[in-house]
C-alpha cells in the first residue's frame, strides 16, 4: 500500500487515503479506509494490525487497527487473479480477526506473502518421484521373471 504524496486528494478531516497499486483503499477493521492525518510522516503497522504514524512534530498517533478476513467456509472466496480473492456471497460468510488470534496470521510491514509451493521445485520432485516409481516398477518386473524362470527350471 502507498499513502503520503501519493498524488491522492486529501480526505475531509485527515491526509491522503492508503491505497494499492490500483487504487483500492486499504480498510481498517470496522470497514473505514486507512486516512493518514496531516503531517504524518512515518507509518508502522504492528504484527498485531495496529496502526501508529509520527507526524511531523515527533508525536506518535494511533490511527486504527487492520483487520484480516477469515472465510467461514472454503468456498466463501475465489480467485480473481493477481493474488486477489472476492467474497461469493457463501453461507457464514467472512470474519475479521485481529491478527494474531483465532488461528490467523501476522501482519508484517513492509513484506510480501508468498505462496508455499514454489512451481518450478515442485515440478522437479515430481519427475524425480515418477522416474523412481519407473524404476522400482521395472526391478519388481525384473524379479518376476527370474522367478518364473527359476520355477520353469525345477518343472
Amino acid at each position: 500500500p502507498r499513502g503520503g504524496p501519493s498524488g491522492r486528494a486529501p480526505r475531509p478531516g485527515g491526509g491522503p487515503a492508503v491505497v494499492d497499486p490500483a487504487g483500492r483503499p486499504l480498510l481498517l477493521a470496522d470497514g473505514r479506509p486507512l486516512v493518514l492525518p496531516q503531517g504524518a510522516r512515518e507509518a508502522k503497522v504492528s504484527p498485531e494490525g495496529q496502526v501508529t504514524v509520527t507526524l511531523a512534530n515527533g508525536q506518535q498517533v494511533a490511527v486504527g487497527t487492520i483487520a484480516l478476513a477469515w472465510p467461514a467456509t472454503g468456498d466463501a472466496l475465489e480467485a480473481r487473479g493477481d493474488g486477489l480473492f472476492a467474497y461469493t456471497g457463501a453461507p457464514g460468510g467472512l470474519m475479521l480477526v485481529v491478527p494474531g488470534t483465532a488461528g490467523a496470521g501476522t501482519i508484517r510491514q513492509g513484506m510480501l506473502e508468498q505462496a508455499n509451493v514454489s512451481p518450478p521445485d515442485e515440478m522437479v520432485r515430481l519427475l524425480a518421484a515418477q522416474r523412481a516409481y519407473e524404476l522400482n516398477a521395472r526391478a519388481i518386473r525384473t524379479a518376476d521373471e527370474m522367478m518364473g524362470l527359476v520355477n520353469n527350471l525345477r518343472a
